[in-house]
């Protein structure tokens, strides 16, 4: 009977130990360590707690069934204070197996968080070096495109999570032409600029967007000088660009 109160015992620091420790961790939130750093040092000292819960609750087990099995063979004159006891450590448990089911729950919600999947791409070349009003661009060479989600037949890319993106477009254009070009979610336009230099050159626009699974990202020629405007060599490269920064 020594041996089943110095568990307890043990059960219980243990418990506030754990109690004490997120705790403090918790207050450190301030850090400057960046999110997804957080995020995994957290899931690591939760993962920690629920081993040592883990450990606690078999110790406890062992002793009710132990208590248990003493009750079985001294069905008369049972003790009221280890029937107490026995009572009193069921309890624990139960409180005990809640905690550890909401702490499970959190660390799903956080591997969730860090878990990002990778999408990106890149596109360059234009295939219609002088786009009408409206006209979506498509960039027909297509060397990066993680999680595919860009289309090069089409120009449009089509998310794949819903999450918070990244986008650029660069256009150049011929000397005394001009090209009004935007970065459009389905018909919204998210980021809009103009290109035109007298003697040519080039201009970029980048956008910020929280984009939903399955809407779809394009640059579309606004306005147009007309005649053929987009110009491109070995040192001018019209572009469109993406990746996810943060899945949501």
């Amino acid at each position: 009977m020594e041996i089943t109160q110095f568990t307890f015992a043990q059960f219980v620091l243990a418990v506030t130990a754990i109690h004490y420790s997120l705790a403090y961790n918790s207050e450190c939130e301030c850090s400057k360590i960046p999110l997804e750093e957080r995020l995994l040092e957290k899931m690591v000292r939760i993962e920690f707690s629920l081993e040592q819960m883990e450990k606690q609750l078999y110790k406890t087990q062992d002793s009710v069934s132990r208590l248990e099995e003493e009750q079985n063979r001294r069905s008369e004159g049972f003790p009221d204070t280890i029937l107490a006891k026995i009572e009193n450590v069921s309890a624990k448990m139960e409180n005990f197996s809640v905690t550890m089911e909401n702490k499970t729950a959190e660390l799903a919600i956080l591997e969730e968080r860090v878990r990002v999947p990778l999408v990106a791409f890149s596109a360059y070349n234009p295939d219609d070096k002088s786009p009408s009003v409206n006209q979506v661009l498509v960039f027909k060479v297509n060397p990066l495109n993680e999680g595919t989600g860009y289309n090069p037949k089409t120009g449009v890319f089509t998310a794949p999570v819903k999450g918070l993106y990244q986008f650029s477009a660069h256009m150049c254009t011929h000397p005394d032409n001009y090209i009004v070009y935007a970065i459009v979610r389905d018909d919204e336009i998210v980021a809009l600029s103009t290109q035109w230099d007298s003697s040519g050159g080039c201009s970029s626009v980048n956008a910020l967007a929280t984009i939903n699974a399955g809407q779809g990202v394009k640059v579309k020629c606004i306005l147009t000088s007309g005649s053929v405007q987009i110009f491109e060599n070995q040192h001018r490269r019209n572009s469109f660009s993406g990746v996810l920064l943060h899945k949501q």
